[in-house]
Protein backbone atom coordinates (compact mmCIF):
# COMPACT_ATOMS: atom_id res chain seq x y z
CA UNK A 1 0.00 0.00 0.00
CA UNK A 2 1.22 3.25 -0.91
CA UNK A 3 1.30 5.87 2.20
CA UNK A 4 -0.02 8.99 1.12
CA UNK A 5 -0.24 12.79 3.00
CA UNK A 6 -2.97 15.14 2.01
CA UNK A 7 -3.37 18.85 2.22
CA UNK A 8 -5.98 19.69 4.19
CA UNK A 9 -5.81 23.70 4.51
CA UNK A 10 -3.09 25.80 3.63
CA UNK A 11 -3.29 29.60 5.05
CA UNK A 12 -1.27 32.04 4.04
CA UNK A 13 -0.11 34.77 6.88
CA UNK A 14 1.26 38.15 6.22
CA UNK A 15 4.55 37.73 7.87
CA UNK A 16 5.58 35.16 4.82
CA UNK A 17 4.72 32.04 6.89
CA UNK A 18 1.85 29.37 6.73
CA UNK A 19 -0.12 27.21 8.49
CA UNK A 20 -0.55 23.94 6.94
CA UNK A 21 -2.89 21.43 8.00
CA UNK A 22 -2.01 17.54 6.64
CA UNK A 23 -3.62 14.54 6.63
CA UNK A 24 -1.84 11.21 6.76
CA UNK A 25 -1.53 7.52 8.39
CA UNK A 26 -0.07 6.97 11.76
CA UNK A 27 3.13 5.46 10.05
CA UNK A 28 3.87 8.29 7.68
CA UNK A 29 3.02 10.94 10.58
CA UNK A 30 6.13 9.29 12.87
CA UNK A 31 8.11 9.24 9.69
CA UNK A 32 7.92 12.43 8.63
CA UNK A 33 8.85 14.06 12.49
CA UNK A 34 11.63 11.63 12.67
CA UNK A 35 13.14 12.60 9.39
CA UNK A 36 12.19 16.31 10.32
CA UNK A 37 14.03 15.97 14.02
CA UNK A 38 16.54 14.40 12.59
CA UNK A 39 17.66 17.14 9.69
CA UNK A 40 17.14 19.58 12.24
CA UNK A 41 19.68 18.09 14.45
CA UNK A 42 22.25 17.29 11.87
CA UNK A 43 21.54 21.31 10.90
CA UNK A 44 22.32 22.27 14.41
CA UNK A 45 25.35 19.84 14.90
CA UNK A 46 27.17 21.47 11.69
CA UNK A 47 26.23 24.68 12.31
CA UNK A 48 23.91 25.11 8.93
CA UNK A 49 21.61 27.67 7.73
CA UNK A 50 21.84 29.68 10.90
CA UNK A 51 21.39 26.59 13.59
CA UNK A 52 24.18 26.70 15.97
CA UNK A 53 25.00 25.24 19.42
CA UNK A 54 25.80 28.05 21.86
CA UNK A 55 26.30 25.63 24.71
CA UNK A 56 26.48 22.23 24.19
CA UNK A 57 24.87 21.30 27.65
CA UNK A 58 21.60 22.88 26.63
CA UNK A 59 18.68 21.24 26.02
CA UNK A 60 17.35 23.19 22.59
CA UNK A 61 18.94 24.69 19.73
CA UNK A 62 19.04 28.49 19.05
CA UNK A 63 18.05 29.68 15.73
CA UNK A 64 20.45 32.58 14.54
CA UNK A 65 17.82 35.06 12.53
CA UNK A 66 19.69 36.87 9.46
Amino acid sequence: MTEMINIQEYIEHEDGGATITLDCDIKTRELLVGLGLIYLLEKAINEEDGYAIKDTNQLEFDFIKG
